[in-house]
């Protein structure tokens, strides 16, 4: 009986993390999309693919980290740094989806978890009114 109770525990864990990691990504794809429009409007597309990366990644994990430590209530540096993670990897695995030729950027992957460390922390810490 108990461990099903610990399952129970650890399949709604699972869940809220898969559907914050969700989150993120509809973000980040969403961010990518208004820069790719930006780039196509303005014709600078190598300068704005960059920043648009970047800044992605880091409001896709912000919006990863932030429900994800404010579902928990505690932890909100290691729940923000989880489901950033698990953000970055989707947004990896849908780059390889729809090009062969992507390759996988540490450095995006960081600042991804960087923004859910601070969505975390901010998840945590608001009070509720």
């Amino acid at each position: 009986m108990e461990q099903n109770k610990a399952l129970a525990g650890v399949s709604v864990r699972i869940k809220r993390f898969g559907v914050s990691a969700v989150i993120g990504l509809a973000a980040e794809l969403a961010i990518l999309f208004l820069f790719a429009l930006a780039a196509a409007k303005w014709g600078n597309a190598a300068l704005l693919q960059s920043v648009g990366v970047y800044v992605a990644a880091l409001i896709g994990g912000l919006l990863s980290g932030f429900p994800a430590a404010r579902a928990f209530g505690k932890n909100g540096l290691a729940n923000g740094a989880i489901a950033a993670l698990l953000c970055s990897g989707l947004t990896t695995a849908v780059a390889w989806l729809f090009s062969a030729e992507t390759s996988a950027n540490p450095i995006v992957g960081l600042v991804c978890v960087g923004g859910g460390l601070v969505g975390g922390l901010i998840g945590v810490n608001l009070t509720k009114r």
